[in-house]
């Protein structure tokens, strides 16, 4: 009943999208909100630690993906399916905290997960909280995005790609598409419109095979403006010569 309680403003805001979790995903989303605060004091994850803000912020904002796995009188909020298939392969770079990705691992057990942060204490936070949770199949690497897009074991491995609040979208195109599978999508989350980094981000788009089909617009809870989801399905292959060297993508965007 106590978790229930805490976990209210997450439990409605995810049932309001259509989105049902189950009371043993509600207690691991309680736990990790715990492990947050808890680790928080001693290394620096979030300024946003309070319980309402929490969940509406980091857990409801990550959840915002699956909006677009609801199908709606037989029809998905967008025309392409399905984003997250059964078992899909899923990276987030940058992963910080664990958001979105692991948020979505609770939400959507199935999901193989990399989470990709190249700061070692937030990777040991990272491993912390998947392995309390009981996630055997999260895989953790300490990396910048930069270097593994040029390693042949993660360079096309991925069918979907999430980067939250890393860079603009023209230097994010650089870390995310050379990870992503021909086919398969990246996904920015964006505080606000985001109009003008779609618009900035053309050349990015057309150099490295990207190509914008969606944009998702929402609001959260207790939480002023609005956020998007910007979907870029790879049309075409990345040219072998990107992603630049670590740092560049954000020094100089394309």
């Amino acid at each position: 009943m106590g978790h229930q309680l805490i976990m209210q403003t997450l439990m409605e805001g995810a049932r309001r999208w259509g989105i049902e979790l189950s009371a043993v995903q509600v207690e691991q989303f309680r736990l990790y909100y715990e492990d947050l605060v808890a680790w928080n004091k001693r290394i620096n994850l979030t300024a946003i630690t309070e319980p309402e803000a929490a969940q509406s912020r980091h857990f409801l904002d990550s959840l915002s993906l699956l909006r677009l796995n609801q199908p709606h009188n037989g029809f998905y909020r967008w025309n392409g399916g399905p984003l997250l298939t059964v078992e899909c392969r899923m990276a987030d770079v940058g992963a910080g905290a664990g958001f979105p990705g692991l948020a979505l691992k609770i939400a959507r057990p199935d999901l193989r997960l990399c989470l990709v942060e190249s700061v070692g204490k937030k990777a040991v936070f990272l491993r912390h909280v998947a392995d309390s949770l009981g996630f055997e199949d999260v895989e953790i690497v300490v990396e910048r995005a930069e270097t593994l897009g040029r390693d042949v074991r993660y360079r096309n491995g991925f069918d979907v790609v999430l980067a939250r609040g890393v860079a603009a979208l023209r230097a994010l195109t650089e870390l995310c598409l050379p990870l992503t599978r021909q086919g398969g999508f990246f996904v920015a989350y964006k505080k606000g419109q985001a109009d003008d980094e779609v618009r900035d981000a053309q050349t990015a788009l057309g150099l490295l095979g990207g190509q914008l089909c969606w944009k998702e617009e929402y609001e959260l809870p207790g939480m002023e403006g609005e956020h998007a989801l910007l979907v870029i399905q790879k049309t075409s292959a990345t040219p072998d010569r990107f992603p630049r060297q670590p740092g560049i993508p954000t020094k100089r965007p394309l």
